[in-house]
């Protein structure tokens, strides 16, 4: 309790009296005594003390004579009943500055103290709801100026609305005029042309009227037939003289019109014009003369681009041509080998660092193989094949080439958008153990699925990746599995170790689901150089 309600300590204000209730407790209750107490508790002071200092005289009094006491018990009473009524100016005086008495103080004392003192619960309770109220007016007033901003933003909208519905009646009204002035002159220019060919028309009536007037009579005597044929001569006649001189607009010559020459000279200049804007790409293509051919490529040059020769051979890469008779008589066939498919040697551009493919196809890698795995390109530090199709047979041959006599420098390799699968992947990881200079490999808009992923973080955990730097596997349908066996091959403690240089693998634009599982799992996990 004192804990809970501490207490200011009291003054010093002398003996406190004991109420009822210790006095019960002290088994030292008498009713006499309570009422007495009461009385003079109720009494002044100053009456109390006169009355004490009366009832001991009295005592005196009458130990020592009754009679005497009587009669100075008579005086008293006498002059205190004749007294009773109008107190004295000693009296009025002291009631006013009268010292309140133990009780009283003491009462009065506990009622400051209950004034001042409230519970602790009940003053948390009360500034828990000094809080709520402060909260409540506070989304109160937050609600009304959401409301008021919301009121304007409507306004807004509406005021916008309603301009863009009057701008599009003015635009149609606009448009309708120009289409009915439009119309308007066109049927004056269509009455125009009407009346002057009504016009032409009676010009060369008329004048074939004049001319038919003008004709000779026919001569009499010779017959009727030579005089029918005359005038059958003369009426063709008259018909191609009527066809001459009527006025033809497409061969009368127009001053205005500008000379062939100069026709020319525009017609060059706007083909030049449309050349620059189809190459900065302003506008497409269309009706845009064939493109220059290709130059050829040197052998000194350090970047070629490799394309297919015209009238390449199909995609098979032996072809069987006759048979022939083997030491004991069966027959067998004889595979004779193919041209290359490429437009260049490469075994005689031996300065190339970096090589790009443009649209070779699975014939084209086949030959590109065949070329490195027999010592082409020494130098070559960058194999580019992105876009070029050449799908599992392609890359079965690269690898068997990176198998047998690989590059020695090749620091990047773009597999890009060539329909490689997991299968691919496999013969591929399988030959990267030789390219022990390899930094960046990218092999993004592919088909690796989950079982390519985790086949590449196999390779990760194997150490064939030690060199490598850059992974790139965006847009290759990876699911949650493959994406948490590369994240648990980039968080091995082994990692230092077995990939040391790793600096970013990419694994964005997958289709890892809505498991919240996984991400769950990752969570603040993930490294650095993933990105998903």
């Amino acid at each position: 309790r004192k804990m809970r309600h501490p207490q200011t300590p009291l003054p010093f204000l002398g003996e406190v009296p004991k109420d009822a209730a210790v006095r019960r407790r002290d088994r030292r209750y008498d009713p006499h005594e309570e009422e007495a107490l009461a009385t003079t508790e109720s009494v002044p002071a100053a009456t109390r003390e006169d009355e004490s200092s009366e009832k001991t005289s009295v005592d005196s009094s009458d130990d020592d004579d009754s009679s005497l006491g009587e009669t100075v018990s008579s005086s008293s009473s006498a002059s205190s009943s004749s007294g009773e009524g109008v107190p004295s100016e000693e009296e009025e005086n002291e009631s006013q500055f009268r010292v309140k008495s133990l009780s009283e103080q003491w009462e009065d004392f506990k009622a400051k103290q209950r004034d001042r003192r409230r519970h602790p619960t009940l003053e948390y309770f009360e500034r828990q709801l000094r809080k709520e109220q402060e909260l409540y007016e506070e989304e109160e007033e937050a609600r009304r100026l959401a409301l008021e901003r919301r009121k304007e933003d409507d306004d807004a909208k509406r005021r916008q609305r309603r301009e863009a519905r009057q701008f599009q009646s003015r635009v149609a009204a606009d448009d309708a005029a120009r289409q009915k002035r439009t119309l308007q002159r066109r049927q004056r220019q269509h009455a125009k042309t009407a009346h002057l060919m009504r016009l032409y028309s009676d010009w060369d009536r008329e004048e074939g009227d004049e001319e038919d007037d003008e004709k000779p009579p026919g001569g009499g005597g010779g017959g009727a037939a030579p005089d029918n044929l005359d005038d059958e001569k003369t009426k063709s006649s008259s018909k191609d003289d009527d066809d001459d001189e009527v006025p033809r607009f497409d061969e009368e010559v127009d001053p205005t019109r500008p000379s062939e020459a100069t026709l020319k000279a525009e017609e060059d200049l706007s083909q030049e014009v449309l050349r620059l804007m189809r190459q900065a790409g302003v506008t497409p293509g269309v009706n845009a003369p064939a493109p220059d051919e290709p130059e050829e490529p040197r052998e000194t040059d350090e970047a070629v681009v490799l394309r297919l020769r015209r009238g390449a051979p199909p995609s098979s890469s032996t072809e069987e041509e006759g048979t022939l008779l083997g030491p004991k008589g069966e027959r067998k066939k004889r595979k004779k080998k193919r041209a290359s498919a490429l437009a260049i040697d490469l075994g005689r551009f031996r300065n190339v660092e970096r090589l790009k493919g443009e649209h070779l196809g699975p014939t084209g890698a086949v030959d590109l193989a065949a070329d490195l795995a027999s010592g082409a390109c020494p130098h070559l530090t960058a194999l580019d094949l992105g876009w070029n199709r050449i799908e599992y047979r392609g890359l079965r041959a690269l690898a068997a080439a990176f198998r047998k006599s690989s590059p020695p420098l090749l620091q990047t390799l773009d597999l890009r958008a060539n329909h490689l699968g997991a299968d691919a992947v496999a013969l591929l990881v399988d030959a990267l153990g030789t390219l022990t200079k390899l930094r960046t490999l990218d092999l993004r808009h592919n088909l690796l699925r989950d079982r390519g992923a985790c086949l590449l973080a196999s390779t990760i955990l194997a150490g064939d990746f030690k060199a490598i730097e850059v992974l790139i596997l965006q847009h290759n349908d990876i699911g949650a599995q493959g994406i948490f066996a590369i994240f648990k091959a980039l968080t091995a403690k082994a990692l230092p170790t077995l990939c040391p240089a790793i600096a970013h693998v990419s694994l964005r634009f997958n289709k890892p689901g809505r498991s919240s599982d996984l991400f769950r799992t990752i969570g603040d996990r993930c490294p650095t150089h993933l990105s998903l």
